[in-house]
């Protein structure tokens, strides 16, 4: 990127004028002291006098130009040097002091991309077939209903990717208080009750009464998210546990699980796994699941089971 090769070339030759300033001072500082202390210099006095000490005073006069001379000539190389050694220094430490920074504008830069391409899909779907409509003149009522609940499903599909967003883009700091894990757990299943009976795909828990600490709106945020993740790429008939007790929560699916290139990346925002490119989503929800963890201090991991499916643990902070 253009903006940061010039960042870095200038923070560079920052750094390098600084350590040269410095390297200048030190080197007129020890010319200085160097100088006083041979002009204090003298001949011991014992014998010499007049003409006999004349030529001592010349010979020291001159051996003593010399000496500053040769000191001039070693500081400059020494000057030299910290400027060629400080402009390579300099350029590893300008590009070690700007890596968070360009990481984090990349990131950005790719989220806003991302964002914006998540959008544009529903909104292109919106105006073509609203298009369609408005130039068919013998269209009936039937389809004029049926292209409203079309638009009405783009505009459900627009509101929840926006409301994602919001939620990932926010950085409060939730107010942690007791929470009953049985709680979370039972409010999380009545939410997804008639989704499961839907994809005929049982729930069932396994809990241990305890209480960690959390914030419950969040934690019911987190889990259901969790959730809704293994119902959806969960076969019919199939079997979704949900185990908690005060150090963990796991929730346990039978589906396709996770490619083991996949798993690093499962939590960053807008990745979709190969397997689920087909599939409903903007590959928001794990995000908006780490990052609630995050803010709660809590770790959440993956892994594929021994057999078939995948396990999402939320380990609980201590």
């Amino acid at each position: 990127m253009k903006i940061f090769d010039k960042a870095l070339a200038k923070l560079a030759i920052v750094y390098t004028c600084v350590l040269l300033m410095l390297s200048i001072l030190f080197s007129v500082v020890i010319f200085n002291i160097t100088s006083a202390e041979m002009d204090r210099a003298r001949p011991v006095r014992v014998s010499l006098a007049g003409q006999e000490m004349g030529k001592w005073e010349a010979v020291l006069r001159q051996r003593n130009d010399e000496v500053r001379a040769a000191l001039v000539t070693e500081l400059v190389l020494v000057n030299v040097l910290v400027l060629c050694g400080g402009a390579v220094a300099s350029y590893f430490l300008a590009r070690w002091t700007l890596r968070p920074i360009r990481e984090n504008y990349e990131a950005q830069s790719r989220f806003v991309a991302d964002a914006s391409h998540e959008l544009r899909t529903p909104l292109t779907v919106l105006g073509m077939e609203n298009e369609v409509i408005l130039r068919d003149d013998g269209v009936s009522k039937a389809e004029l209903k049926a292209q409203v609940a079309s638009n009405l499903e783009e505009v459900r599909k627009l509101q929840s990717l926006t409301s994602y967003l919001l939620k990932l883009s926010r950085d409060e700091a939730l107010q942690l208080v007791d929470v009953e894990i049985g709680d979370v757990v039972e409010e999380v299943l009545e939410k997804f009750a008639r989704k499961t009976e839907t994809a005929e795909i049982k729930l069932r828990t396994r809990v241990v009464p305890g209480v960690v600490r959390g914030d419950h709106v969040a934690l019911v945020s987190l889990v259901g998210v969790l959730v809704e993740n293994a119902i959806k790429y969960s076969p019919n008939g199939s079997v979704v546990r949900i185990e908690a007790d005060d150090k963990s929560l796991m929730v346990i699916d039978e589906g396709c699980g996770v490619a083991e290139e996949d798993l690093p990346f499962i939590f960053e925002r807008f990745y979709r796994a190969e397997k689920s490119r087909t599939s409903e989503g903007y590959g928001l929800g794990l995000a908006l699941a780490a990052r609630l963890a995050e803010q709660m201090g809590m770790r959440i991991e993956v892994a594929n089971n021994k057999y078939k499916g995948a396990s999402f643990s939320v380990i609980f902070q201590k």
